[in-house]
């Protein structure tokens, strides 16, 4: 049991680095193709620290433990929203740009509503997971289209290497990132059943938090240069990838896939976080250490409430 934990923890490291390898790998030989800056911190970057949650998903589907991933996904985007979002307002107060209000803000609550929509019946459907996709691409389309006309981005700065060595970068960092995520899957599902331990509450809590740690690290290096608009974005962006594309395209390959009870239970304190983090965006068009530290609380509470159900 020890050996499988240690196993988890070492994933979770792993996760971390190789992220930053495929970033870098991946911001690098963009530029190499004159592909704007912009339009990569938009894309590239979210998507990149996304890797973890979803290489987890799609080796949940494949190792047929599907409840590990969506565990991962619902749980990481409460994190993201909550953690994040209220631990980068702890560094300081920082104001919310409207346009990235209501573009990122408004389609993750599209988003949150769409998923309820969709696993509330208990079930996920083939059909419901394309759906999820082109919603993804759609929002990926409009990120790009944002980027080009100058509208204000997530902005993420790449360093120029030489092809060789950015394809290196992309390389390893999907190697170790699948090769992790496949552990990650064995090794949970091996620990649970030896610990006695539902699947969903593991992933939701425990596995959620550690594949979110690259977002985390980002928003917060973010918060600390008072770019506090692009902390929140990244925190949206990632979880709108998270959710559309980490639940849709590996969940699209299943005719049907059962949603157990906690994490049905959770998609409340999901929608329950993303009212309460978007209404203090909106109140006062900033995020103070006071909403901050209610975010976290929230967290904290939501934690605790799965756990004891």
């Amino acid at each position: 049991m020890w050996y499988s934990l240690l196993i988890i923890i070492l994933c979770f490291i792993a996760f971390e680095r190789a992220s930053d390898y495929l970033v870098e790998g991946l911001g690098s030989i963009s530029q190499h193709f004159e592909i704007s800056e912009a339009v990569l911190g938009a894309t590239i970057a979210a998507m990149g620290s996304s890797a973890p949650e979803f290489a987890s998903s799609a080796f949940s589907v494949v190792e047929n433990h599907p409840t590990i991933g969506l565990g991962t996904i619902v749980g990481s985007a409460i994190f993201n929203i909550t953690i994040i979002v209220g631990g980068s307002a702890l560094i300081g107060k920082y104001l919310i740009k409207k346009r990235l209000f209501y573009r990122d803000g408004l389609f993750y609550l599209l988003t949150v509503g769409v998923t309820i929509l969709g696993i509330w019946d208990g079930n996920i459907s083939r059909i419901e997971a394309i759906f999820w996709v082109i919603l993804f691409i759609v929002y990926l389309s409009w990120l790009i289209h944002d980027a080009k006309i100058g509208c204000p981005i997530p902005k993420e700065q790449f360093e120029k290497t030489t092809k060789r060595k950015a394809i290196a970068y992309i390389v390893i960092g999907l190697i170790i990132i699948g090769v992790a995520a496949r552990f990650l899957i064995i090794q949970v599902a091996t620990l649970t059943e030896a610990w006695g331990i539902s699947e969903s509450i593991f992933s939701l809590i425990i596995v959620a938090a550690g594949t979110s740690v690259p977002d985390f690290f980002t928003s917060i290096q973010a918060a600390k240069k008072k770019m506090g608009s692009m902390a929140v974005s990244n925190a949206l962006g990632s979880n709108i990838f998270d959710i559309l594309a980490s639940i849709g395209i590996p969940f699209s390959f299943r005719a049907t896939t059962s949603v157990e009870t906690g994490i049905s239970i959770s998609l409340i304190g999901l929608i329950v976080s993303v009212g309460l983090a978007l209404f203090l965006m909106r109140y006062k068009w900033n995020v103070t250490r006071k909403d901050g530290s209610l975010l976290i609380g929230t967290y904290v509470t939501y934690v605790v409430l799965i756990i004891m159900i």
